[in-house]
C-alpha cells in the first residue's frame, strides 16, 4: 500500500492483528515507522493503510503479457548455457551432502559445478 501519511509499526500491529515479527517479514527495512508516500507490504489490503499498489491484484496489460508470451517461447536458454563458458569448475568445494556421517569425504573428487542459470531449464542429463 502506497501510503499518505506516516504509520507506525504499533498501528499497523493494532489495526492488522499480525506480530510485529510478520509485519518485519514483509518490510525488512521497517523499524518503528513507515515514512509517508512509501510502500507498506503485508499480506493482504488493508484500505486505511493507503493505495493498492500491488501489481499481483491487478491483470497484467496486454503489452506485458505479449513480453512474457514471447519471452518464455524462447529456446535458446540451454544452449547457451553449454556455449558460452557460463559454468565455473569449483574444485574442492565442500558441501555437507559431500561427507559422509564419518566426516570423510564422498565422490571421486571431480569437483563441483556451478551454474549461472536456473537449473530448471537444463536439459535432463546435461552437464554445465
Amino acid at each position: 500500500m502506497r501510503t499518505p501519511r506516516a504509520i507506525s509499526l504499533a498501528e499497523i500491529i493494532k489495526r492488522t492483528r499480525l506480530p510485529a515479527d510478520e509485519v518485519r517479514r514483509f518490510n525488512p527495512a521497517l523499524v518503528d515507522r513507515v515514512p509517508a508516500h512509501a510502500t507498506l507490504y503485508l499480506p493482504y489490503y488493508v484500505s486505511e493503510f493507503g493505495a493498492d499498489v500491488a501489481f499481483w491484484r491487478r491483470p497484467p496489460s496486454p503489452s506485458y503479457v505479449a513480453v512474457l508470451d514471447d519471452f518464455l517461447r524462447l529456446d535458446a536458454w540451454p544452449r547457451a548455457v553449454g556455449r558460452s563458458g557460463l559454468c565455473a569448475r569449483a574444485d574442492g568445494l565442500q558441501t555437507p551432502f559431500q561427507r559422509d556421517e564419518h566426516g570423510g569425504r564422498r565422490g571421486d573428487g571431480d569437483g563441483a559445478r556451478i551454474c549461472d542459470g536456473p537449473g530448471i531449464h537444463q536439459q535432463p542429463g546435461a552437464r554445465c
